[in-house]
């Protein structure tokens, strides 16, 4: 299983077991970089600059020139060694920097001696185990192995190792970026267990600061960043995806599954909120919304810049030298370079986008330091529905409606409440002290009424109390209806005002006002 620590650790190891036991040119490392810098230009993969049908970037390609009786007698090693006009490679009216020196024609000839082999370049090819080389010095693991033994080659004489302080402070830099404390020195010097660098080693890793660490060069790659950069330079906001990079090296996630969270995190089945966030790395380019650009040039950007940086981040080529022409140098075609293309190119997010925040698509994700305050107040809103349904349950068994609503008689000329009514006032009093509500409840006035010129009162502002009130959700809309006579054609006052409602629809007609109201959930029952 790879995962994010030993993949660092697999590079290194990778790069210290390229070499070969003998004297031997490498192909990859000593051979091919001499045929890229001084040959390819001419005899490469570009057909357009190709010149004498040759190609020595291919085995295929080179064999022809390779072939001889004798090393010292094939097409290339003469070529290499003439000094003759028309004859020597590279021509002498090429530039200087394209002619070989002698240590190169040195280098060229003994890879011809020893069967000109081609070899993929390292990158290409799977990793194999490699067996640790033999070497004089004592060692406590395989990498130092290869260590020694490259020194011993090099006739290079080990180093002494590093005191205890040393040792300290150049693991805590490396696995966190900060120099160890006082407390974490005298800790490591007194412990002199065969164990104590190794429990060092353990603790750093389990430190939030070893994951910011190891995020920062992959928040380089992914071009982190919390501004839309073109244009006003606007604020977006990415810390999300930036904490999701830290918790996956804190939490040596599988690095298979730190690459497909990340390029393609959406669109796993049932993908979680985790999952989606993680695919914010390709919404970290530069962005932008001026009003002179054309959506369309900038949204086939945003996919060049995603082809871009997935390809350099994850294959370490530059693959969008692909995209005017076949490749000149890695095996990528123009056709390949749009076949990736294509992936991106089914994304949502537009070619014109805002300065003022994430542009849509997006993600809903609460601050940490919220969170816990936000299922708290879920717990907390669980126990009062449970409480507000138990206070409804004791209202309507203390009253049964129905059974109050067979013993009464419509008002005179009045039809009977409907029985989806809560409170029902047909203000019919006439000492205008008190309000009462046919289903049960009461309602004071508040303040003096205001009367019109007549002396007859136009408002009857209430305070109202009722235990039909317990049966409402706070998310339940109240809807307050008002029927008002009147003989005024001039506006009326509102007939019913309850300071909890906002209204927000009205109907009115030259003798009757008629107003519905609905609450505001965000206000009723509001603790």
């Amino acid at each position: 299983m790879l995962t994010m620590r030993y993949a660092v650790c697999l590079i290194f190891a990778l790069a210290g077991a390229t070499g070969r036991a003998d004297d031997a040119p490498n192909f990859s490392r000593d051979v091919r970089p001499i045929l890229a810098d001084k040959c390819y230009h001419c005899h490469g993969p570009d057909e357009k600059h190709r010149k004498g049908d040759l190609r020595l970037d291919t085995a295929a390609g080179a064999a022809a020139v390779l072939r001889g009786a004798k090393p010292g007698e094939s097409e290339l090693v003469r070529r290499i060694t003439s000094t003759e006009a028309g004859v020597q490679m590279p021509p002498r009216k090429s530039n200087f920097t394209k002619n070989l020196t002698a240590k190169e024609i040195a280098t060229l000839k003994a890879w011809i001696a020893d069967g000109g082999k081609y070899t993929n370049h390292w990158a290409f090819d799977p990793p194999k185990r490699v067996d640790a080389p033999a070497t004089k010095h004592p060692t406590r693991n395989d990498i130092d192995k290869f260590v020694f033994s490259r020194l011993e080659k090099e006739k290079l004489t080990p180093s002494l190792e590093a005191d205890k302080a040393t040792l300290l402070r150049r693991v805590t830099l490396d696995l966190t970026g900060v120099p160890p404390t006082l407390k974490e020195l005298d800790d490591f010097l007194a412990d002199k267990s065969p164990t104590a660098y190794e429990a060092v080693v353990d603790r750093l890793l389990k430190s939030r600061r070893y994951g910011e660490r190891m995020a920062v060069a992959w928040l380089d790659l992914a071009r982190y960043g919390d501004s839309s950069v073109y244009h006003a330079d606007g604020p977006r906001d990415m810390w999300a995806w930036r904490d999701w990079v830290i918790r996956a090296f804190e939490e040596n996630k599988r690095f298979d599954q730190f690459t497909i969270e990340q390029i393609a995190g959406d669109l796993l089945p049932n993908a979680t909120r985790e999952q989606k966030v993680a695919s914010g790395f390709n919404r970290n380019h530069a962005t932008t919304d001026e009003g002179g650009v054309i959506p369309e040039e900038f949204r086939v950007d945003y996919v060049v810049d995603r082809v871009k940086t997935v390809s350099s981040t994850w294959l370490a080529l530059s693959v969008e030298c692909a995209q005017c022409h076949d490749h000149k140098y890695d095996p990528i075609s123009q056709r390949e370079y749009y076949q990736f293309y294509a992936y991106f190119n089914n994304t949502r997010d537009p070619g014109m986008q805002t300065r003022n925040g994430n542009q849509a698509p997006t993600v809903d994700v609460f601050d940490p330091e919220l969170e816990s305050r936000r299922e708290a107040a879920k717990v907390a809103r669980t126990a009062a529905e449970k409480e507000l349904a138990e206070l409804r349950g004791k209202a309507v068994a203390g009253k049964p409606f129905t059974e109050w609503l067979a013993k009464q008689k419509p008002p005179a000329g009045g039809t009977a409440p409907s029985a989806e009514l809560a409170l029902f006032f047909p203000f019919d009093e006439t000492d205008r002290a008190t309000a009462f509500d046919y289903l049960g409840g009461t309602a004071v006035p508040s303040g003096t009424l205001p009367t019109s010129t007549t002396g007859d009162p136009c408002r009857h502002p209430l305070n109202l109390t009722s235990d039909q009130l317990a049966t409402l959700d706070r998310d339940e809309p109240i809807p307050v209806a008002s029927f008002v006579l009147s003989n005024y054609t001039a506006r009326l006052y509102d007939p019913v005002t309850f300071d909890p409602l906002e209204l927000i629809e009205r109907q009115e007609t030259a003798g009757v006002d008629v107003r519905n109201q609905w609450s505001r959930r965000d206000r009723l029952h509001d603790p």
